[in-house]
């Protein structure tokens, strides 16, 4: 049995990306690219990444082609996208980056709701 190397990152910069493809082309390793609702612009929420779930993609794609990484070894990951407050703002907040992340070709989504709610 063979094993590989699976590669979780964040990164918020093309450089960042760059290092990320250029270690895994040399540890032959699939990766998952993230993206948290605390880095995430959406709507009225401003992330700290200053990048839409679109833009993280297209950034994450475009540092794959001039890196040459293969399509089929890495995928986009929306992460932390959790209500912890029973407010109509947080569950609107959570659908809105559910979506964008979703029509941005993510094929992962990680969402729960926290807490006790009334």
């Amino acid at each position: 049995m063979s094993s590989r190397t699976l590669l979780a990152a964040n990164p918020r910069t093309p450089f960042a990306a760059k290092g990320i493809f250029k270690a895994a082309l040399e540890c032959d390793a699939f990766v998952i690219f993230e993206l948290a609702l605390s880095q995430m612009v959406v709507g009225k929420h401003q992330g700290y990444s200053g990048l839409t779930a679109q833009e993280f993609a297209e950034m994450i794609h475009r540092e794959a082609r001039e890196m040459g990484f293969p399509p089929d070894r890495y995928s986009l990951h929306s992460d932390h996208i959790n209500v912890d407050e029973d407010t109509p703002e947080a569950i609107q907040l959570a659908k809105e980056m559910i979506k964008a992340s979703v029509e941005a070709g993510y094929t992962f989504i990680y969402s729960r709701r926290l807490g006790s709610f009334k």
